[in-house]
């Protein structure tokens, strides 16, 4: 792991910095279609956009006429979405001596299929691979298929950073053919203490050691409980006053039942973990900083019931 986690690190922190976007399409719905030649789909708003990436772009004459790695699949096709109308399909394909010269120092192998976030500048040549992310780290999930040729292994690499440092990380590999929709679940690995500035998200269809052209990753519902635009979570969830001063109060409403809360600060540290008592909890503040604070609750099964905030100030 140690070995890959520096090859995708490189890849990450060496591009650009961080685009002011947010991350978008987790469900791969949206895509953009260059007539070519040769024709292809962008998994993204419009060409290069903040967002996901691939290679595709390296098809083109004048970036090295390699072959297209990333699909736009839907019902019908040799693989079905899991929900909605398309999902994201990755091939592991040869890139070309052209694309390799102009590329390579940004990528960990001249064979392989990835899908990535981050922007792509044409112009300039340079990959962005990092996305803006604030929220304490939280366990990035999605639903895959695999396809694989021989032995070859797929993977999903999620990094956190902060100051174009690594302070979490997460991998999640298969090596076997998935005819069905799996979920796949990352879960970070503090490496350092601090809230994150950006997260990098990386998708392979084969292993960067002993890649296997023609092997196949289809994923799609891709979602992370630390993402702001998803961190609203459970509805039945009321944390009040907000902003606090002296206490804030958690109740949760409903058949589930909370377990805990877990307190962060604007550092990513844990301030605290509380016991929920009937779905309800005080937490005295008096002795917080005044500042903004991230929370966690979980049900008693151990899942996730949702993520949010809150300010103190007095």
């Amino acid at each position: 792991m140690k070995k890959l986690l520096l090859t995708f690190s490189a890849f990450a922190l060496l591009a650009l910095p961080a685009v002011k976007a947010q991350y978008i399409n987790p469900d791969f719905e949206s895509w953009t279609h260059t007539a070519g030649p040769p024709a292809y789909d962008d998994p993204n708003t419009s060409v290069g956009a903040n967002g996901w990436q691939e290679l595709n772009f390296a098809s083109q004459s004048f970036t090295g006429s390699s072959p297209v790695s990333v699909f736009k699949d839907s019902a019908g096709m040799a693989v079905s979405p899991k929900s909605g109308k398309y999902c994201a399909e990755i091939k592991t394909i040869p890139l070309s001596a052209t694309s390799i010269s102009l590329f390579g120092k940004y990528l960990p192998s001249d064979t392989l299929g990835v899908l990535f976030t981050g922007s792509i500048n044409l112009i300039s040549q340079k990959i962005a691979t990092r996305i803006p992310f604030n929220l304490p780290e939280a366990p990035y999930s999605f639903w895959f298929q695999y396809a694989p040729v021989g032995t070859d292994t797929a993977f999903c690499y999620v990094l956190w950073t902060r100051n174009d440092t690594v302070i979490a990380a997460g991998e999640v590999f298969t090596t076997g053919a998935t005819s069905a929709w799996t979920q796949a679940t990352v879960t970070p690995l503090p490496i350092k203490a601090g809230l994150p500035d950006s997260i990098s998200v990386l998708y392979s269809s084969s292993s960067y050691h002993k890649p296997q052209v023609g092997s196949v990753l289809y994923v799609d519902d891709a979602t992370n409980t630390g993402i702001p635009s998803i961190m609203g979570g459970n509805d039945n969830v009321s944390v009040y006053p907000n902003p606090a001063q002296n206490e804030i109060n958690v109740k949760v409403s409903g058949n589930t039942q909370a377990e805990k809360a877990e307190l962060y600060d604007i550092t990513g540290k844990v301030v605290g973990t509380y016991a929920m008592h009937n779905n309800f909890l005080t937490i005295n503040t008096q002795q917080f900083s005044n500042g903004l604070y991230f929370y966690k609750l979980y049900d008693n099964t151990g899942a996730q019931l949702k993520v949010g905030k809150f300010s103190v100030v007095r």
